[in-house]
């Protein structure tokens, strides 16, 4: 019984890393689009314009046209207490969401 405090912080320190991830996860989601021409053509949406420009440098390493891209923040009017940011606003907080379609240029 003597370990019982210290199986209990390891299971707090558990709880918090897991939590942590899953507030650190951002989603992507690519379409392949069809481009006259031969040219690839991507949509992509996800949660920050930022991870979505990487991706397309990913894409189109001779670089793209961009056709279309935006973001939408979600912010709370007021802010969080101690304990809400670490419990609901860490799994549930609020969203931003971006969108870009591009066309990638042919090397």
């Amino acid at each position: 019984m003597a370990n019982m405090p210290r199986n209990r912080a390891w299971l707090a320190m558990l709880f918090v890393a897991a939590a942590g991830a899953a507030g650190c996860a951002s989603r992507l989601d690519i379409r392949s689009q069809i481009v006259a021409g031969g040219q690839a053509g991507y949509e992509l949406r996800g949660d920050s314009l930022a991870l979505l420009q990487l991706e397309v440098a990913r894409l189109c390493p001779a670089g793209a046209e961009v056709l279309r891209q935006w973001q939408r923040y979600e912010v709370q009017p007021v802010p969080s207490g101690f304990v809400r940011r670490w419990t609901v606003d860490l799994v549930d907080g609020p969203r931003s969401d971006a969108q870009m379609q591009v066309v990638c240029r042919v090397g």
